[in-house]
């Protein structure tokens, strides 16, 4: 079966596969490097799943991190004191507590800093930042 045929059978429904193994074919009928072609093209997916997946693992560990801690991303992320305020989280008090706070004191400038955050847009905003590459969603 030649290329010509391949595309006739199956219209619109190609088998990658199947393609790939005729260009290859007429590749080595023609040129005969067929081996090299196959190993670059290897490669070239290895890479690019490795890639894929150390992206996916970063997005993963960044969402994990800030998953319910809005103000530990306020601390590191400062840059994005405005986004929080959208979710009712009072970063100027956050940003006052202070290690020399006695413990009392930060609970309750945690509840007054917490009293109207949106936990669960927030947890949605912080999921589309940390995956928009892949999901390509405006934040």
């Amino acid at each position: 079966m030649d290329l010509e045929e391949v595309f006739e059978k199956h219209k619109w429904e190609l088998n990658k596969d199947e393609v790939s193994n005729q260009i290859a074919t007429v590749i080595t009928k023609h040129i005969g490097g067929v081996n090299v072609i196959y190993e670059k093209h290897n490669k070239e997916i290895d890479e690019l799943k490795k890639e894929i997946k150390q992206r996916i693992k970063k997005a993963c560990e960044f969402w994990l991190r800030y998953k319910d801690k809005p103000e530990l991303l306020v601390k590191e992320y400062p840059e994005l004191k405005g986004e929080l305020r959208r979710f009712g989280l009072d970063v100027n008090v956050i940003e006052s507590i202070s290690s020399k706070d006695s413990e009392v004191w930060v609970l309750a400038k945690s509840y007054t800093a917490f009293k109207h955050f949106d936990k669960e847009k927030y947890q949605e905003w912080l999921f589309k930042l940390a995956f928009r590459e892949v999901i390509k969603d405006e934040i």
